[in-house]
């Protein structure tokens, strides 16, 4: 069973080090130290949990939970920060992430979060076959997953998550579609400007 892929974002070498030793035993963990290395690390490998510092040098963290939401949807994001404010823990809430930690945290409240975190996530899929190693019928039922998969959320990121703007435009019921999204593990919520 292959370990769940973690993604660490500090600007401080000492935190990246801290936070990374104490999930390594969770899952294999990435760390960056930017805004623009995290969303190029998201789109090679979605992570299952990204664990990100509010204030970044080329950013801030929110920055990253709103991308984190179109490149890596089902990814659970916590927000680490040591400037916590009651604003700041209701706006990251909102945009959707899904814990807050205020530094200095414990390590054992950070690793009880993750693991949370990795329990509800949605299962991993099965590892990819290449095409010629899967009899033809299966790779075609693969490929017509994928592509459908695809075509739903780019449909659902041209209509900024509106569900029935998006059935429309696919010609098909809004149940329908909403049946299409749960089949693709696709949530309309993921796609909704902030």
């Amino acid at each position: 069973m292959s370990r769940p892929h973690l993604l660490v974002v500090d600007d401080k070498p000492s935190m990246l080090a801290l936070v990374a030793k104490l999930l390594a035993p969770l899952g294999q963990v990435t760390t960056t130290g930017t805004v623009a290395s995290a969303l190029r690390l998201m789109e090679v490998a979605p992570p299952a949990v990204v664990v990100c510092d509010l204030r970044l040098a080329d950013g801030d963290g929110l920055e990253v939970l709103r991308a984190q939401r179109q490149l890596a949807p089902d990814a659970a994001f916590l927000l680490m920060t040591a400037f916590a404010t009651v604003e700041t823990a209701v706006q990251a809430m909102r945009e959707g992430a899904r814990d807050y930690l205020t530094k200095p945290f414990e390590p054992a409240e950070l690793r009880a979060k993750v693991q949370e975190a990795l329990r509800a996530a949605p299962p991993a899929p099965p590892p990819r076959l290449e095409a010629s190693e899967r009899p033809l019928s299966e790779a075609l039922d693969v490929a017509r997953e994928e592509a459908s998969r695809a075509y739903l959320a780019s449909v659902l990121r041209r209509f900024g998550g509106n569900v029935p703007a998006a059935a429309a435009h696919a010609g098909v019921e809004r149940e329908s579609f909403y049946r299409l999204l749960r089949k693709h593990g696709l949530r309309a919520g993921s796609y909704r400007a902030p």
